[in-house]
């Protein structure tokens, strides 16, 4: 496995090149035994972060709470907590409503603290917000995310879906008023070309000339 480094400019996290994804882990499409196998396996070979989400396999039958849960009951059994980074994400708006945000401090702090009581964890590594919503301010969600920071149960803070000019946007807020700034970001990106119409989803942001080069 092959490492690199990320910074808030305050502390740095050293993270593996390759995370492992628990999109459907732990649903009835790939249960939890067989899940808990293939993150050994992942662990076995130098891995040490596990990425999820608050929304993962909540669109399949009894897939809700699925994939934090599977994470977390991993994290118990191994007891392994201190050994792996543990990424996760909010703030997804409600499935058949994505053109309403959820990145309000009440919707966050509700996420935030569901996805905690799954991973059966005190704190994440690094926390995403799943979607933007361009009709808040960054000053607000910055506040927000950095409060999270303060009360200690986020390290690092990242997004998801974003597009750069937002992230910039964010990031330079956060360099005025002294805050942690987001240092990570989770577009969708392929070897091949990747495109809203493709997945479906206007909400998603991906990988194109435009991004690559903001």
């Amino acid at each position: 496995m092959r490492y690199f480094n990320i910074s808030d400019g305050k502390n740095m996290l050293t993270l593996p090149k390759i995370a492992i994804g628990s999109d459907i882990l732990g649903s009835p499409a790939l249960p939890e035994k067989d899940a808990h196998i293939l993150y050994d396996i992942y662990k076995d070979a130098g891995g040490t972060c596990i990425d999820t989400a608050r929304m993962y396999a909540d669109w399949l039958e009894n897939g809700k709470n699925a994939s934090e849960t599977c994470v977390g009951n991993y994290i118990k059994s191994r007891n392994n907590r201190s050994e792996l980074i543990i990424s996760t994400k909010g703030g997804h708006p409600v499935l058949g409503q994505m053109d309403i945000g959820r990145l309000s401090k009440e919707d966050l702090t509700y996420d935030l603290d569901q996805s905690l009581k799954y991973l059966q964890t005190d704190y994440v590594d690094i926390y995403w917000l799943h979607r933007d919503d361009v009709s808040r301010e960054t000053s607000d969600i910055m506040e927000t995310l950095n409060s999270f920071i303060k009360d200690g149960k986020v390290r690092f803070i990242g997004v998801s879906n974003w597009h750069m000019s937002r992230i910039r946007e964010a990031n330079k807020y956060a360099a005025e008023s002294r805050l942690h700034p987001l240092v990570s970001s989770q577009i969708q990106w392929s070897l091949a070309k990747s495109n809203n119409e493709l997945f479906g989803d206007p909400t998603l942001v991906c990988m194109d000339e435009t991004e690559y080069t903001q």
